[in-house]
């Protein structure tokens, strides 16, 4: 079977176990440095496209989403670059990254616990497989690393894989921005609230008394309808009420209700 490239010192071949110590950390290198790109472009990529709109870092989404997908990746990278033999490495990653899929899908469901179990044991072997080529990019990477380590200017190549990660992942995190509706809901409760004559909004206990004063907007999909999104208002002083918006297909957005945060 092809194996990766050897990482060598001088002339002198370093021992096997250490060799396959040096390819995991890079293969966790190259994940951490692709999620992290990912990550932090999803979290941006709003404030960017939309200067208009009073939007913000969700910070605790951003920590939830590195610790999934960047030090998922970078487990991903490691787990399949600690093998010499090809089969074996790309087995083990694609099923590390179908489990951390699968795993965090359904951690956030409300199903059943025994039907979660259930979906992981069946779908994992599907998902793992369509997870091939991220396995298959870990490894190589590691091995266009080991070959030019050996060139005699080797930082050139070298570079330009991590930009080929960066610019790999600023695209998939790109693919994470808001959706048009999205946008639309959005967009609507700031209208509304730069206005300052919405009935509902008004009705919430503390929001007159915040006129005026700046504020950020985040929005989910809603809770409680299938065509709505949760829009939450987070004024500077801390005060936050959270708006739903429904927005059906080619008809004008809704406000539902608004409700302080509890």
């Amino acid at each position: 079977m092809a194996k990766l490239g050897v990482l060598t010192k001088g002339n002198v071949q370093e021992r096997p176990t250490k060799i396959l110590w040096k390819q995991a950390a890079l293969g966790a290198f190259y994940g951490l440095l692709g999620g992290s790109a990912f990550v932090l472009t999803a979290s941006l990529i709003d404030l960017l496209l939309y200067p208009d709109l009073p939007l913000a870092v969700d910070w605790n989404l951003l920590g939830l989403r590195f610790f999934v997908i960047g030090l998922g990746l970078a487990l991903i990278g490691a787990v399949t670059t600690i093998w010499s033999d090809t089969w074996p490495g790309l087995g083990s990653g694609a099923f590390a990254a179908g489990l951390l899929v699968l795993g965090s899908a359904l951690y956030t469901s409300q199903s059943p616990t025994g039907l979660r179990v259930m979906v992981l044991i069946f779908a994992l072997m599907p998902v793992a497989f369509f997870s091939l080529p991220v396995a298959l990019l870990m490894r190589w990477l590691v091995k266009q690393h080991a070959e030019s380590s050996m060139l005699k200017r080797p930082a050139v190549q070298i570079m330009g894989l991590i930009l080929c990660v960066l610019f790999l992942g600023v695209m998939g995190g790109s693919f994470l921005k808001m959706p048009q509706r999205a946008v639309t809901a959005t967009r609507y409760v700031h209208t509304l609230l730069q206005l300052g004559d919405n009935a509902k909004i008004l009705a919430v206990e503390g929001v007159s008394q915040h006129d005026g004063m700046p504020y950020h907007l985040y929005q989910s999909k809603s809770k409680t309808s299938t065509e709505g999104f949760d829009i939450r208002v987070k004024y500077e002083d801390g005060f936050v009420v959270t708006c739903e918006v429904i927005l059906y297909p080619g008809r004008d957005p809704r406000l539902s209700r608004c409700l302080p945060a509890l």
